[in-house]
């Protein structure tokens, strides 16, 4: 069984809030027009997905093949920028879905 670290989630949580704020940045750039929405999309779930991970539910979104897919695969598809940072962080969101839960926030200062 595998045991992550405060270090482990903090580091995804980074990825993911560096992530947030560069959707953040395109969103007001694409306000007036259509492609925002789909911007937004992406943005909303990426905000699950890190409120998820501090929160200590599982990281992974149950049901979901890829991330990509999870952010809105036409999304992903007209924005191939993020594709390198989709591939990090799936593969640190699914090392921590497949090992132990992770301990709520006040768990993990504990320790």
């Amino acid at each position: 069984m595998i045991n992550h670290t405060t270090d482990d989630i903090a580091g995804l949580s980074r990825q993911l809030s560096k992530l947030i704020a560069a959707l953040e940045r395109q969103r007001q750039e694409e306000l007036g027009h259509p492609a925002v929405l789909l911007t937004e999309q992406a943005l909303q779930q990426t905000r699950r997905l890190l409120a998820g991970l501090r929160a200590g539910r599982a990281a992974w979104p149950s049901g979901w093949r890829s991330l990509g897919d999870y952010l809105g695969a036409t999304w992903v598809d007209q924005n191939p920028w993020v594709v390198p940072h989709l591939g990090r962080l799936a593969a640190g969101l699914s090392d921590l879905a497949a090992g132990t839960a992770i301990p709520p926030t006040s768990e993990r200062q504990a320790t």
